[in-house]
């Protein structure tokens, strides 16, 4: 299974997680460029630098709308494929998804997400 990063941790990454929640469950981490970002946490996940991540067999959310193209660009560097191996923020759900192959783990994924989204709507 592919390990998911977010990358940003601005408006547009907490847009995603409150939409999203599943997405800020199932991250390793929450990945921020900003010097300031060391020793930060982000819906209670690390946030870690794109330095100390080993970019093989993962999947990556840009979730921010601001960096996209300079994000999109480094993660090209390191051998990424756009839509394969990452995405912006505006599919990122349908695109992470389809990254993992377990059709199974696919299905315990949706039930989770529907079961948030019922659970968010009472509190």
């Amino acid at each position: 299974m592919k390990t998911l990063y977010i990358w940003g941790t601005g408006n547009d990454a907490t847009r995603l997680t409150r939409e999203y929640p599943i997405l800020a469950i199932y991250a390793r981490n929450f990945v921020d460029s900003a010097k300031e970002s060391k020793d930060m946490f982000f819906k209670g996940i690390r946030v870690v630098s794109p330095d100390c991540i080993i970019w093989d067999n993962c999947f990556v959310i840009i979730a921010t709308r601001k960096y996209f193209i300079e994000i999109s660009g480094y993660l090209d560097r390191k051998g990424l494929k756009r839509e394969v191996d990452y995405c912006g923020y505006e599919n990122a759900y349908y695109r992470w998804m389809y990254a993992f192959q377990d059709s199974e783990s696919i299905k315990k994924k949706i039930i989770l997400e529907e079961n948030l989204r019922v659970e968010s709507l009472y509190h």
